[in-house]
Formats: C-alpha cells, sequence, structure tokens
C-alpha cells in the first residue's frame, strides 16, 4: 500500500494542473501506470492488477471503458443511487478475473459546480453518481501456480483460490479507499483555496476570476450589462466588541446567505472579500435590471433583524453599485474601482444606504483620481501648509497655545482636508503628510514667539492611520530632535475612531508618546458612541468638547445641562476642558460659566494671521502650558 501511494502521488502531481477538476485528473493520469508497475501495487508479483476510472457514458466528460458489460452496470448505478458496488469472479476469454467495481459520487459542492461549469450545464447534483472506479486483477497465473502444486487435491486449490479472491478483493478495497481519500483531500483542499471558511462564499481570488468571465462576455456581447455591488456592514467592528465575536460571526453568516440568495435569482454570484465586506456581480442580458435597482434590493434583504446565537442583532450596511454602461473606461479593475467609490459615497452619507456610481461620482472619481496623482508633489514641496488658529483663556480670553492645521492650496484653489486627508491615509501617504505639517507649525510657532518674546502650546492632529504604524513614535521623535522643540509643550489629538480601530496597538504607541513628554488630547469628545467610558481606557490629558455641543447651546436647556456636567466630569478627573468651535461672545461667556478651562473658534479667528492683536495680550498663566 505505502508502495501504491507513493506511485499514485507521484503520478498525480507530474500530471495534474492547476485548473484540473479531480475525476478528470484520474481520467489524465492514467491508471494503467498502475497495471504497467502492477508489482508496485502488491507484495504478489504474480498477479496482474489495472486500473480505471470510466465515467457515466454520455454524461461525463469521456469514457475510456470499453467493456459493453461494466458500461451497462455503471449506467445502472447511474441509475440507482443507492448501488454499492459490484465484487464478482468471472472467466474471461480464458482468465480468471477478480473485479471490483466501487461508484464515484459527487460528495462536494466544488466538485459539483466544477464539472458543471466545464459541461456547460446543470448536468450533476450532489449524490450523483459521476462514473466508477474499477479494479481488476488476473489470478490466471496464481490459481495455476497454486494448481500445479495441489495436483490431486482439489479441495486444497478450490480454498487457496478463495483465500487469494478474498485477498485480493480485501486489497483492491483497500486501494479504491485510499484513492476515494485522497480524492476528497484534494477535492476540500481546492475548496479552502478557492472558498471564504466562515461562509463557504467563494473568496476575492475566486470572484475576480468570474469578474473576469463576465466580463468577457460583455466584450463578446453575449449581455448587456455587468453590475457590481460592494457591501460594508456599518460599525461591525462595534457588534463584535458589545455581543461577542459569535455573534459577529454568525451574522457575517447570515448575511452572506441572504447575499447570495438574492443575487442567485438574479443569476449573479456573491463573495466574500474580507472581514466585513462582500462583493456580487450580475450579468444582464436582457436589461431587466438596473444598479439602483440591486442597491434598493441588498438593503432590503440585509439590513432586517437577525437571530444571531440567541440574540437580536439589526444591522446596517452601506453599499456600493457600478455598471460597466456607466463607465467611460470598461474593464474589470475600473468596474470595481467604481464600485468601491460608490461605497465611500454612502460612508460620506451617513452609512445605512445604497450608492450608485453616476456622473457626479465619475467627476468625483475624477478629481481624486487627479488629487492623488499630485499628492505626493504637493507634500514633498511645502505645497501643503500649516496654519495656526489660536487658542485663548476661558476667562481672559488671553493666547495661550494654537491647533495647527492643514491647508492645500492647488492652483490658486483651496482643497478642503476632509478631501485630502482620506485621500492621504488611502495612498499611505499620511505619515508623511503629518511630518511636513508638524514641521511647518513649529516654525512658525517658533517666528511667534520670537515676536511675543513668550512660549505657547501647539496641537496637533493625528490620524487614526498613522496610529496604526509604528512609525509615527520615530517620526515624531525626529521631528523634536531635528527642531529643538519641547515635547511638553506639544499636545497630539486623537479621535474616537481610534477605538473602533486596534485599540491595544493604538494605545501602546499613545504610552510611547507619552513617554517622549507629550501630551494626549480626545478631540471631537461626545460625538461617538459611548466616549464617557473612553476616559477609562486611557489617561488622556485634554479634553476636546466638540463643536456640536455649542450649537443653539442658549437656546437647548437640555444641552447646557448635558455639558455642564460633561465638563465637571471632565474636570473633576483631572482633565483640562478644550471647547471647539465658539463663534460668537455669548457662546464663549456660556462655555466659560460652564467651567471649560480654554476656547477655541471663529471668534477668535481661524488663523492668527487674522487676529494679530491676541499677540499683544499679555502673559497668562495657564494649565494649558504646565
Amino acid at each position: 500500500m505505502i508502495d501504491l501511494t507513493n506511485a499514485f502521488t507521484k503520478v498525480y502531481s507530474d500530471e495534474r494542473t492547476q485548473d484540473a477538476i479531480v475525476p478528470a485528473v484520474f481520467r489524465r493520469i492514467g491508471m494503467h501506470e498502475f497495471s504497467a508497475n502492477s508489482d508496485l501495487m502488491s507484495n504478489s508479483k504474480v498477479a496482474s492488477v489495472s486500473m480505471r476510472m470510466p465515467g457515466v457514458p454520455g454524461l461525463e466528460l469521456k469514457t475510456i471503458e470499453t467493456s459493453a458489460t461494466i458500461l451497462q452496470y455503471i449506467r445502472g448505478m447511474a441509475r440507482d443511487k443507492s448501488s454499492r458496488g459490484l465484487k464478482e469472479f468471472t472467466l474471461e476469454d480464458g482468465k480468471a478475473i477478480a473485479r471490483r467495481i466501487v461508484p464515484s459520487i459527487a460528495s462536494a459542492e466544488s466538485c459539483v459546480s466544477c464539472h458543471n461549469k466545464l459541461l456547460d450545464g446543470d448536468v450533476y447534483a450532489l449524490g450523483d453518481v459521476m462514473g466508477a472506479f474499477v479494479v481488476e486483477t488476473d489470478l490466471t497465473r496464481p490459481i495455476r501456480l497454486n494448481a500445479l502444486f495441489a495436483v490431486g487435491a482439489f479441495f486444497s486449490v478450490l480454498f487457496a483460490s478463495l483465500l487469494v479472491i478474498k485477498r485480493e478483493n480485501l486489497r483492491m478495497q483497500n486501494v479504491v479507499n485510499a484513492l476515494t481519500g485522497r480524492v476528497k483531500a484534494e477535492s476540500y483542499a481546492n475548496f479552502l483555496a478557492s472558498h471564504d471558511s466562515l461562509t463557504d462564499l467563494p473568496n476575492r481570488k475566486l470572484f475576480l476570476e468570474r469578474l473576469d468571465l463576465d466580463f468577457a462576455k460583455f466584450r463578446e456581447k453575449t449581455c448587456k450589462n455587468v453590475i457590481v455591488a460592494i457591501v460594508d456592514v456599518d460599525d461591525f467592528k462595534l457588534v463584535n466588541d458589545t455581543m461577542g465575536h459569535d455573534v459577529g460571526d454568525a451574522l457575517l453568516k447570515e448575511i452572506g446567505a441572504k447575499m447570495s440568495g438574492l443575487l442567485t435569482r438574479y443569476g449573479g454570484f456573491t463573495a466574500r472579500l474580507g472581514g466585513d465586506e462582500f462583493a456580487g456581480v450580475v450579468t444582464v442580458c436582457d436589461g431587466g435590471l438596473w444598479p439602483e435597482d440591486l442597491g434598493s434590493d441588498l438593503l432590503d434583504v440585509l439590513c432586517v433583524l437577525y437571530e444571531c446565537n440567541g440574540v437580536s442583532v439589526y444591522p446596517k450596511v452601506s453599499i456600493g453599485v457600478s455598471g460597466l454602461n456607466d463607465l467611460d473606461e470598461r474593464g474589470p479593475t475600473q468596474l470595481l474601482k467604481a464600485a468601491d467609490v460608490a461605497l465611500y459615497a454612502s460612508k460620506r452619507k451617513g452609512k445605512f444606504c445604497a450608492s450608485i456610481f453616476d456622473d457626479d461620482l465619475r467627476n468625483e472619481f475624477g478629481r481624486q483620481t487627479y488629487l492623488t496623482s499630485v499628492l505626493p508633489r504637493a507634500i514633498n514641496s511645502g505645497e501643503i501648509k500649516a496654519i495656526l488658529q489660536p487658542q485663548v483663556d476661558a476667562k481672559t480670553h488671553e493666547l495661550v497655545g494654537f491647533e495647527a492645521l492643514a491647508r492645500w492650496t492647488h492652483n490658486g484653489q483651496s482643497i478642503s482636508p476632509a478631501e485630502f486627508i482620506p485621500l492621504a491615509e488611502d495612498t499611505g501617504l499620511i505619515g508623511y503628510l503629518d511630518v511636513a505639517v508638524l514641521k511647518h507649525a513649529i516654525a512658525l510657532l517658533r517666528q511667534l514667539v520670537t515676536r511675543s518674546e513668550r512660549g505657547f502650546r501647539l496641537s496637533f492632529n493625528v490620524s487614526t492611520k498613522d496610529l496604526q504604524t509604528d512609525d509615527i513614535v520615530k517620526n515624531i521623535r525626529d521631528v523634536l530632535c531635528s527642531s529643538g522643540f519641547d515635547p511638553q509643550l506639544l499636545t497630539l489629538e486623537i479621535t474616537e475612531s481610534v477605538f473602533l480601530e486596534d485599540w491595544s496597538s493604538a494605545r501602546r504607541r499613545l504610552d510611547q508618546l507619552k513617554n517622549l513628554g507629550l501630551k494626549i488630547a480626545l478631540d471631537d469628545f461626545g460625538t461617538g458612541y459611548s466616549a464617557l467610558s473612553y476616559l477609562t481606557q486611557f489617561s488622556f490629558d485634554v479634553i476636546k468638547i466638540d463643536r456640536s455641543f455649542l450649537q443653539q447651546l442658549d437656546e437647548d436647556e437640555t444641552r447646557s445641562i448635558l455639558l455642564s456636567h460633561v465638563i465637571k466630569l471632565a474636570t473633576n478627573l483631572g482633565k483640562t476642558v478644550v471647547a471647539e468651535g465658539v463663534e460668537r461672545s455669548d457662546q464663549a461667556v456660556m462655555v466659560a460659566e460652564l467651567g471649560a478651562h480654554v476656547l477655541q473658534g471663529a471668534h477668535f479667528g481661524l488663523n492668527i494671521d487674522t487676529a494679530p492683536e491676541l499677540l499683544l495680550r499679555s502673559s497668562v498663566t495657564h494649565r494649558m502650558s504646565a
């Protein structure tokens, strides 16, 4: 059996190709190799063994069986799925033949789908007989040899023959078991290589292959359109964090199953791209499906109440949909990129919606492509600069520090940070951008210090993406060393979104930054999911109240009470409270009365260059400079 397995493995590996399906592999490797090397299959060197695997006549790809009797028996096994095969000992052409026929059954979905794909139709289903293993042994010579030694002992010869038959049957059964096990193992390995282990959906590799095939149909004009939809589960990390990963996994399975069910009705294909992101592709032949319809149907099907491991979950999804007919440059890569652009448009709209790649997004996509191409040069050339927004003492309105904000003017046009910072994050340039803006901000601050002969604090926003790499610690350390700037005067601002990413790694890097002497501020406080609980997860030095708290502060008593308690809580925890978004003098007075320490906003100038009078006011000792 060891020799048999080695021989089989060698032939199989020599002849197998990447695209081969398992039964076709058996035919190609040629089981006559075992017949030609029968001494590898048995310790007996007198018995000639042959093996083959014919398919169901008329259904399989090809058949190599020449015996009409065996072909007829295989047809019978295909009709009667309960047949377990045939064991027989017969005389044929003057030879004593021991034969074992075992049905080859479609036991894996991947095997069925691969055969049906090549046969271009729904030929097979799970449980169908696709062919048979035929293992034969020519016992003529062993029987003759045994007969020569037992002439005159008829019963002894008969008994010996029966033993030989039994032994050969057992050996053939072992061969069949070994080959069948290897077939199943190879089939499962192929399935895992092309499918997601959690949802059993095709993975990204198989999705891209299907997308190429569908595009070929479009190019050959056998279909009218190809539509791609990308689905992202909104705030999925929150599900994992609050309900457990078992619930999160169960939710992904449910969403994948429902999406696959919908797209299957359209003749489409569904895959899990990774994490909480799914993708589907549909070929449109009759013009009856539009991208808008697919996006709407997906929202209706996916955003329903699920029962996952005994927990009720109502997920929301963001969807991006694009069709080849809506693209200027048509290709699989462009189609997938367009759907991705539409997905991010849904995210910007506030999530829980479906966006279609249309003229507006096409223009936006073109603009993003252009800005992405010129962004590296803008960073290196200093085209992206820092401005310093004043921060003043809440009681005296005296200048205590600045927040450095990135600004980009390109060809005379001002480009919003909300536009170019996400581009820098997506292209991996955010670290270089942060370093460039911080260096320029420190240079500007030195000029102000020289003019006023006073020291000021500097606050600087750090991207969540930047905190996901260890480069941030090295980069800021290098900037401080090269500039000589006092690290105790630098505050790094982070947003609550860092808690929804890899918080453990981010916290380690924030600890390293604090060890350099920096202070850490929690920005946009109060806009997330459970901001109060974040105060216990890290020792923040500064809390920045989001500008939304100041809106209609004088008209909404509830808002005023809430803000008062938030400020009191932060103050009692020893945090410096900064209120941003102060646009009017009455807001400044009210926030100061509620206990805020530092104010920032348009009322005091969006840039120190527009409010130079602040530099003339006398110095003040403030906890922000401590």
